[in-house]
């Protein structure tokens, strides 16, 4: 069954996972995980007990007529119909100027908007470079506009969307000379979405150059972008390689995006930090020599991803998917973890692990590895994992302690943590 998750096995390289809301309930609580330039797109939701994750949707063809057979496709979740719900797929295939919007009818995926091949609100989509996100332009908590941007040629839009029809309200043209002040002019430029007011709006743009240091965030004002960050690094954090990441999550289980988890892909350094008004950023946690990875997932060699996610019923993307596929060319054993912020750390919710040994002998090391932060004292051999009380209880039959498991075997570990 392998590490992946919902029996998805995370084995390419090229696998990536974001979070969607399937079912327009306002709970970004279902999974896409897909593999482009095969065709194979999954959605999974979190259906709890001992197989935590199961598919709703499975496809070797694509979704909503968009084949994914070229390794450049990309999806993300967007609000299409100024709802609040981000219960729509974009997915685009850069360099070519294929773009869709899907809606969702009861598992069935339609295009609400298509274009074959002439991009999306006069930009063209024509540059392998090109990149696309969801963006809250007017601030009005919905994430109902698209940016679209070409790195190294200074080239931004932000489209609004009109009952399918796509304008933009903001362009800067190929070249063009960037947005706010930010030239965009190098390839490894970055935009997200991010909460700077945390006022749970994510209507300011974080952009970023990995391996140069330069940070800056934009406020807008009636269609003028202004800084209100420019930093050499953020918090601290040097931004000084060019396989720096930076995503915007919600760290106080309120509601906002508004804390910036920075990583640096290959090796086991993250940051996050937080904004306040009399501080800037400052660091509320920091892996050291002394502390290793996050919530139980061990970060180095090969590449870790993020995907904030709604692993409760509140609306709130307060719980992290971290996940590293199978052929990264990292020396760790690759794991996929759900974790949540506790106190100034992070704890793993969920973990999936392969059992290697021939036979195994799943002891109590084993469980304390996965993520369930317990002691021997803690365990009572004869009881299965599930009435074992470690001040967080452990959800779903597993094996007990002592079993002879064969190789292969995977095992999920679900903490309800109290």
């Amino acid at each position: 069954m392998g590490n992946g998750i919902g029996g998805y096995d995370l084995t390419s390289r090229y696998d990536r996972i974001i979070s969607f809301d399937f079912d327009h309930s306002g709970h970004m609580d279902h999974l896409a995980v897909y593999r482009p330039g095969t065709g194979i797109f999954w959605i999974l939701r979190n259906v709890g007990g001992p197989h935590q994750f199961a598919a709703v949707y499975r496809s070797t063809s694509g979704i909503g007529g968009h084949s994914f057979t070229d390794p450049r496709d990309k999806v993300f979740a967007f609000d299409y119909d100024h709802s609040g719900l981000l219960d729509h797929l974009v997915v685009y295939r850069p360099g070519t100027g294929l773009i869709s919007v899907l809606r969702n009818s009861n598992g069935v995926f339609s295009p609400v908007f298509q274009s074959n091949g002439g991009g999306i609100g006069t930009f063209d989509l024509r540059d392998d470079r090109d990149e696309a996100f969801a963006f809250d332009y007017d601030h009005s908590r919905k994430l109902d506009h698209i940016v679209i941007y070409r790195p190294g040629t200074g080239t931004i839009w932000i489209l609004k969307n009109a009952d399918g029809k796509f304008t933009p309200v903001y362009q800067q043209g190929d070249p063009g000379s960037g947005i706010g002040g930010y030239d965009l002019r190098r390839d490894n430029d970055r935009v997200i979405a991010f909460d700077f007011l945390r006022i749970s709006r994510q209507d300011h743009l974080l952009l970023y150059r990995p391996g140069t240091g330069t940070v800056w965030i934009l406020k807008n004002k009636d269609g003028v972008f202004s800084p209100v960050y420019q930093g050499g690094g953020i918090g601290g954090y040097d931004l000084a390689s060019v396989r720096d990441r930076l995503y915007a999550i919600d760290f106080d289980f309120n509601g906002n995006m508004d804390h910036v988890l920075a990583n640096r892909l290959g090796e086991d350094t993250l940051w996050v930090l937080a904004h306040s008004a009399e501080r800037w950023f400052s660091p509320v946690y920091q892996t050291s020599e002394s502390v290793h990875g996050i919530g139980g997932h061990p970060l180095g060699p090969g590449a870790d991803y993020f995907t904030p996610f709604t692993f409760r019923p509140n609306r709130r993307r307060d719980h992290l998917v971290a996940y590293r596929t199978h052929s990264d060319g990292s020396s760790l054993a690759p794991e996929t973890h759900i974790i949540r912020p506790s106190g100034r750390g992070f704890e793993t919710v969920y973990t999936r692990r392969e059992l290697t040994a021939v036979p195994y002998l799943l002891g109590y090391e084993d469980l304390a590895a996965a993520g369930a932060q317990v002691s021997v004292a803690n365990l009572v051999p004869g009881k299965g994992f599930s009435d074992i009380q470690v001040g967080a209880r452990i959800v779903g039959q597993v094996p007990e302690p002592g079993a002879m498991v064969p190789t292969g075997t995977s095992v999920d570990i679900t903490l309800a943590v109290a």
